[in-house]
């Protein structure tokens, strides 16, 4: 089992956040994920950790996808992608009630269907020279990013805490994240994406990545933290 750490990106400094991630990677966790929420711009705060870090994943867990469309999400992502030499994959969701219709002010509609236009807009903007989509939402006309594709993969997840965002990422989506969850949920959220994987065109297996947030009052604590589930794993 691959263990990464994320954080509340609002509760550290910027070279509190960097020594946490060259922490994580010292320790060979597998993946260092953000939360943006109401704290720091993720995609510029993972252009630090890029140049700070070489080896660990580094990942958004989670950016919504009412608050920026689908071609800036693809500028952000093609960034870091290339900043970091690859190891970069994109979290996404509707951010919840809290942070996308207080905060942005923003309903939250239609949200399964929003994901698919979503993800298949960035994927195309990713991979293609030029393209063209008519969705509900986004009508793109023959455009494309000015750098071109990235030029290799990147897993693209999809935030699920109910069934149908569940299916929605299985079938669309290269995995999905799930907060706090139990042994049995994880179990039962992984039936669900095999079933709905069922006659659909995508086959590949799909990935649960589970966030666990570490709260404490002081950075050394945190790190302390890192070092024990680290220590414990590898026993």
């Amino acid at each position: 089992m691959e263990m990464g750490v994320t954080l509340h990106t609002g509760d550290l400094d910027f070279d509190q956040i960097s020594l946490y991630a060259r922490e994580a990677e010292e320790l060979d966790y597998e993946g260092f994920w953000l939360t943006e929420e109401n704290g720091k711009e993720a995609f510029s705060l993972l252009s630090l950790l890029a140049r700070d870090t070489s080896r660990i994943r580094l990942a958004t867990g989670i950016l919504n996808f009412y608050s920026r469309s689908p071609m800036t999400l693809a500028m952000g992502a093609s960034t870091i992608f290339r900043l970091c030499g690859g190891r970069f994959s994109l979290g996404v969701g509707t951010g919840g009630i809290g942070f996308t219709e207080r905060g942005h002010g923003l309903p939250i509609e239609r949200p399964v269907a929003r994901a698919r236009e979503v993800v298949e807009i960035v994927r195309a903007y990713l991979t293609q020279r030029r393209f063209s989509y008519r969705g509900q939402w986004y009508d793109v006309k023959d455009f494309h990013l000015r750098e071109g594709p990235i030029g290799g993969p990147l897993a693209i997840y999809l935030s699920a805490l109910g069934p149908q965002m569940v299916r929605a990422a299985a079938r669309h989506y290269d995995g999905f994240i799930m907060n706090w969850p139990t042994d049995e949920a994880i179990d039962e959220y992984r039936q669900m994406a095999a079933e709905a994987r069922e006659g659909a065109a995508k086959s590949n297996d799909e990935s649960v990545r589970s966030q666990y947030l570490s709260l404490a009052k002081s950075l050394e604590t945190l790190i302390e933290t890192l070092q024990g589930r680290q220590s414990s794993q590898s026993n």
